[in-house]
């Protein structure tokens, strides 16, 4: 049974809540579903608002017990279960102050435990009682109608009716109650409960892996983007599990090429500020990793470190003319499976290596005048819906190669001097004297550069003997290559050196 997404606003719930904290609940949705049907109810389905709040909030506080209504203290023993494991405090960490991994934590936390069979027992219990509870409080209406309908013989019927449900509701919360205590002492359990939390990690570490491959900050996502970022990536899980990692890889190359050349540099404040040279990290950033900060703040931090570094001061470089980098990724249908993977990687990758100091665009093209494209503007999500957009066609390189020279023309002067072409296909670089001319022209007035990849197979000079005379670069990448070498060859390819050098 599959039943729509809840939202963790307050209902029922056993977590003190602040102003801030209901609103956000209200902003966010849980996927809270599974087969089983007892996981429907509503105290199961409080069980898991309850879940993303412990998840969330860094020092969560637990309503006193007065205040926690009888049919949901099972819930509040089930949670204080969990987290007395010995891998709690360490697991949630990632996801503390971040409402997406908590919205893709909590549900699978809560899967776990609703179904086991203890679990759900307890549970089941419980919603018996308040079943049962329910109609008791029913029947005591009808009876207090019955009297003063002056019907003395129903209402006193009603009222034992009342009393026998009440009893039952006793013997269904004691029961509850009773299954809870051998969940708590039962070393099963205990594995249940370390395989809910390690699946919920485990989640979380996948989709900040994914997010911030993409240029996603989990950290920051706004609530109300979260539901489109979980849809967006489910939507497209095979182009994310194949392109993430290759283009994370490709990116940190070109970094470290980029900062191991020998550049002019002055201290700057950049637009982004990401650092992980601590001495240049700004003090308010490093007092988060404090012994004496809270361990939640210290783990999230140290997270952002070791992720894209924290906000401070970065190398910045003098007189350099980097203008703006366009990118054209072969999309027909020659380039279907690895070899489109590898294509856009390395385009996505070396792209994001350079943002923040350069402008890009990447468009895909074949044999027709349909260019799909992105640009340095384009949010994550519009990314990762265009690298999924399948191949078909053939391939016509002069059409590409115009189409790039058109972006560049189109350029403001600080982008366009110094832009650079990137053509990254596999085969078919026929290039017609015109097109050859216009480039020419286009390299003498903006000092353009054009950087060749072949996917699947070496360049044959001979069959493109025009090719050497016009790019600065002529790179392969084979069938049975990974994208390191490429990577390299490309950030280093597209380096340029100071004014002077």
């Amino acid at each position: 049974m599959i039943i729509e997404a809840t939202s963790p606003k307050a209902i029922n719930q056993t977590i003190a809540l602040g102003a801030n904290q209901r609103a956000l609940g209200r902003m966010v949705d849980l996927n809270l579903s599974n087969e089983n049907a007892q996981a429907t109810q509503p105290t199961a389905q409080d069980l898991g608002r309850d879940a993303f709040w412990e998840l969330y909030m860094p020092e969560p506080t637990v309503k006193p017990a007065a205040e926690i209504p009888a049919d949901r203290k099972i819930n509040r023993r089930l949670l204080d279960w969990v987290k007395k494991s010995p891998s709690w405090e360490s697991s949630r960490s990632k996801a503390t102050g971040s409402a997406l991994l908590s919205a893709v934590s909590a549900p699978l936390l809560w899967e776990v435990l609703t179904t086991d069979d203890a679990i759900k027992e307890a549970l089941k219990a419980e919603e018996k009682a308040q079943a049962e509870e329910k109609e008791a409080q029913n029947l005591e209406k009808a009876a207090q109608e019955a009297e003063n309908a002056g019907q003395q013989n129903s209402a006193e019927n009603f009222k034992k009716q009342s009393q026998s449900h009440q009893q039952a509701a006793q013997a269904a919360r004691q029961a509850a109650n009773d299954k809870m205590s051998k969940i708590e002492g039962d070393l099963a359990e205990a594995g249940v409960r370390a395989s809910a939390i390690k699946q919920a990690d485990e989640k979380a570490t996948e989709v900040a892996t994914i997010t911030t491959g993409w240029g996603i900050d989990p950290g920051s996502v706004q609530p109300a983007d979260i539901k489109n970022i979980l849809q967006t990536m489910t939507d497209y899980k095979d182009v994310i599990d194949k392109i993430t990692a290759k283009m994370g890889r490709v990116k940190g190359i070109a970094v470290n090429v980029r900062s191991t050349q020998p550049r002019k540099e002055s201290l700057v404040i950049a637009t982004d500020g990401y650092t992980q040279n601590l001495p240049n990290i700004f003090p308010g950033e490093l007092a988060y990793l404090r012994p004496d900060a809270p361990a939640a703040i210290r783990a999230e931090t140290m997270g952002r470190y070791c992720d894209h570094g924290l906000v401070g001061l970065i190398p910045g470089n003098e007189n350099v003319e980097e203008g703006a980098l366009v990118i054209a990724v072969d999309r027909s249908g020659s380039m279907d499976g690895d070899r489109v993977i590898k294509a856009h990687a390395l385009a996505l990758g070396i792209s994001q290596s350079a943002k923040g100091t350069q402008k890009f665009t990447i468009f895909g093209f074949s044999q027709n005048k349909n260019f799909p494209t992105i640009t340095s503007e384009n949010t994550p999500q519009e990314t990762i819906e265009w690298a999924a957009q399948s191949t078909s066609g053939g391939t016509n390189f002069n059409l590409a190669l115009n189409h790039a020279m058109d972006i560049v023309d189109g350029m403001d002067e600080t982008d366009a001097k110094g832009a650079d072409i990137v053509i990254i296909t596999d085969g078919e670089a026929g290039i017609d004297g015109e097109t050859a001319k216009r480039y020419r022209d286009l390299r003498s007035l903006n000092g353009t550069r054009l950087v060749y990849l072949q996917v699947g197979s070496k360049v044959d000079i001979q069959r493109y003997p025009d090719l050497p005379k016009l790019a600065s670069a002529i790179l392969s990448i084979g069938d049975g290559e990974d994208v390191d070498g490429a990577a390299e060859k490309l950030a280093e390819a597209l380096l340029r050196q100071p004014a002077g050098e």
